[in-house]
């Protein structure tokens, strides 16, 4: 595992760090996003969404439970499993299409869900709130 730690001022950082991550995803990856309710999860796959070349406003999933983002370099799917308690609620999830996806890229909100479920060889970002009330610590792990 290669891991890296970024200060970030503000969460508008992530579309600088979005930037910085492309060359590491392709067709396949799968971004695991772990951190408190505000943290700053949905805000990263926004700027993803960005840098993708994706123009359709990226919101939050959580009742939806998966968004797929078409354009671009995408497509980008989203999942949000903060209403999910567990890998059996997962289960019913039509998963075997986001993991991993065989096109586009797959970023998971409170993926601890999946449990069993989730795939090898992911990217983990996880978001926490730093020194100043605008900013953020981000630890990225990529797979080797």
């Amino acid at each position: 595992m290669i891991k890296h730690t970024y200060h970030l001022s503000g969460l508008s950082d992530l579309d600088q760090f979005s930037l910085e991550l492309l060359p590491h995803l392709s067709d396949g990856s799968v971004i695991l996003l772990t951190g408190e309710l505000g943290a700053g999860k949905t805000t990263f796959v926004s700027s993803l969404a960005k840098t993708l070349g994706i123009t359709d406003p990226v919101s939050s999933p959580t009742f939806a439970l998966i968004q797929t983002y078409e354009g671009g370099k995408g497509p980008l799917h989203h999942m949000d499993l903060y209403r999910l308690r567990s890998e059996t609620d997962c289960a019913s999830l039509d998963l075997d299409r986001y993991l991993p996806p065989k096109k586009g890229i797959t970023c998971i909100e409170w993926p601890d869900r999946l449990g069993s479920l989730l795939p090898e060889n992911v990217i983990q970002i996880h978001l926490e709130y730093s020194d100043a009330p605008t900013a953020r610590d981000l630890k990225l792990t990529l797979p080797d």
